[in-house]
């Protein structure tokens, strides 16, 4: 079979595009590690749930504008609750997990494969003890919220870096 010389040259174009947004998509896989990693080490960054999966039940799809804020000293949870209290309040209608808190300890260790784990010990004698994140490191993450109370819950998303608030125009 004879390979014509248009032909050649399309299928050598081809393969240099190819190497080429394989090279690419190299840089920018290691351009967000490195964001990541930065991230972390600054101790400021948003974590968005996607979804939420209680102790018993099924996986949630979260569409709301969910969150939880580290920055520096100050921990910001905006989170939903699914699951059982085992000590309720009557006439409580925030979620347990709607705080600020700026008393805790946050040690991050990073794993044989690249993977952090960030452990937030909560000092304040409320509800919740313990958050667990689980952050690979392309920043998509796992967050498990332990508390004395009520049951666990984990949620998924990712982190990234704050947004600079939005200026209204008058």
């Amino acid at each position: 079979m004879k390979v014509s010389r248009l032909g050649k040259r399309f299928i050598l174009m081809s393969l240099l595009a190819l190497i080429s947004f394989s090279a690419l998509g190299q840089k920018n896989k290691a351009e967000k590690q490195e964001e990541i990693r930065k991230l972390l080490d600054s101790k400021v960054f948003i974590f968005s749930p996607q979804s939420a999966s209680p102790s018993t039940g099924a996986m949630i799809q979260l569409t709301s504008e969910f969150y939880l804020k580290i920055k520096q000293d100050t921990l910001e949870s905006n989170l939903p609750y699914y699951g059982v209290n085992f000590q309720p309040s009557f006439g409580e209608i925030r979620s347990p997990l709607e705080f600020t808190s700026t008393d805790f300890d946050y040690t991050i260790n990073t794993t044989k494969n690249g993977t952090y784990d960030i452990t937030i010990k909560l000092n304040d004698p409320s509800d919740p003890d313990q958050i667990n994140l689980t952050i690979s490191t392309l920043g998509y993450t796992n967050v498990r919220v332990i508390s004395t109370n009520r049951q666990p819950i984990s949620f998924y998303g990712d982190i990234s870096a704050p947004r600079a608030p939005k200026i209204r125009n008058r």
